[in-house]
């Protein structure tokens, strides 16, 4: 038999776990989130100066979208913004704005024949590849979703850009477009 003060440390110990786990989850689960997210953005295939992005890129590609997807709109646009903050000044930072320029494209179904230009974009050469050739305008430039697999109609040519805000582009394309049905994308 337990004797009498092991009882009350462990009913103590009960009571603060039902009233402290909660708490604890509520405030460790947008921590995990962000973790998780800015992971699967740093396992995303660069975007390089060439078209070819295999297979296994756009699998990365299209489960980060995801992952982007299901987090809190907010909780994933402050977690692009410490990303690239964290990396302001390193040598890979272009390369991270590619991932997350080429991320937004597949996180938002954007028109890739419409009839007006860009908007909130990235600085990089397009070389009149955003141009279809009915004279509309791609707007998930680089990425085509035409029918097939998805494929790259630009390679990566020069940088983002000083301007360059993903953080302000999310939010205009979140009110401006919806999320891309990613179960229908081709892999």
């Amino acid at each position: 038999m337990m004797k009498k003060p092991k009882i009350l440390v462990y009913a103590a110990l009960a009571l603060v776990l039902l009233f402290l786990g909660p708490c604890t989850v509520r405030h460790l689960r947008p921590a995990f989130a962000k973790y998780q997210l800015k992971r699967a953005i740093n396992k995303i295939e660069p975007w390089t100066a060439s078209t070819n992005y295999g297979p296994a890129g756009w699998k990365q590609l299209v489960a980060a979208a995801k992952k982007y997807q299901t987090s809190a709109p907010e909780l994933a646009n402050v977690t692009v913004g410490e990303l690239l903050e964290k990396n302001a000044g390193q040598p890979g930072l272009a390369v991270l704005q590619a991932k997350v320029f080429l991320l937004q494209r597949m996180v938002f179904e954007l028109p890739e024949n419409s009839p007006g230009q860009p908007m909130i974009s990235a600085n990089y050469f397009r070389g009149r590849t955003d141009i279809n050739p009915d004279g509309t305008f791609n707007l998930a430039w680089p990425i085509s979703l035409g029918a097939g697999p998805p494929r790259l109609v630009s390679g990566c040519d020069g940088l983002a850009g000083e301007n360059y805000s993903p953080q302000k582009e999310f939010n205009y394309l979140r009110f401006h477009f919806k999320y891309r049905d990613l179960a229908r994308v081709q892999l």
